[in-house]
């Protein structure tokens, strides 16, 4: 209504003259124009902006990144560039922010590569985290052992389960074991009905790059 596109306009010009707060009315009207009005260029734009404005703000690498690398834009290469750039700052960071951060760039960088049917990849960008055993933060483990179970049950391997398996048997990762528990009983309905085979089939006419 009126209301909405007033205040939109308000946003804007706040953004545009810099009267007060530009940066706030910017990160609003990427928001906007990303969640609600489906202008992905311009939101894009300002995201490109205040990436390059503030380059150490993860919140928004990640809204930048979200934003190019979803439904409204589809550069997933340019999407990738920038997990990575925030993979490698973050790469030594023993903060809790920084390590949150980086675990979380690195579960989106993978997604990005399964997006691209780029399973194999997506798998490879994980393994090398769960093989270092992480303890701290608590949910780096669980989350990365039921994702790659996820991306393996795409390709319909035999073994995709023990990665759900582990996190179910595994004490110390027991906040999971509900959602570990569930996976296995979906890879076992997906292999029995055939589409775990399906899926499989279809990822060599469906890879991107």
């Amino acid at each position: 209504g009126g209301d909405r596109v007033q205040g939109l306009k308000q946003v804007e010009k706040a953004s545009a003259e810099g009267t007060l707060f530009p940066a706030v009315a910017k990160m609003m009207l990427v928001d906007i124009y990303s969640q609600y009005e489906g202008r992905g260029t311009e939101a894009a734009k300002l995201a490109e902006q205040l990436h390059q404005q503030y380059p150490t703000n993860d919140e928004l690498t990640f809204s930048l990144a979200g934003i190019i690398g979803g439904p409204l834009i589809e550069d997933r290469a340019r999407a990738a560039e920038v997990y990575a750039g925030l993979i490698e700052r973050r790469r030594s960071d023993k903060t809790t922010e920084g390590a949150k951060s980086y675990y979380n760039a690195v579960l989106a960088l993978a997604q990005l590569k399964r997006d691209e049917w780029r399973v194999e990849d997506a798998i490879a960008t994980l393994t090398p985290i769960i093989d270092s055993k992480v303890t701290t933060p608590d949910w780096v483990m669980p989350q990365y052992l039921l994702r790659r179970a996820s991306y393996r049950t795409t390709l319909n391997d035999p073994a995709a389960e023990d990665d759900a398996k582990r996190v179910a048997n595994d004490p110390q990762m027991a906040g999971s074991k509900a959602a570990a528990e569930n996976l296995i009983k979906q890879i076992a309905e997906r292999r029995t009905s055939g589409e775990a085979t399906t899926m499989a089939a279809l990822i060599p006419g469906n890879r991107l790059t």
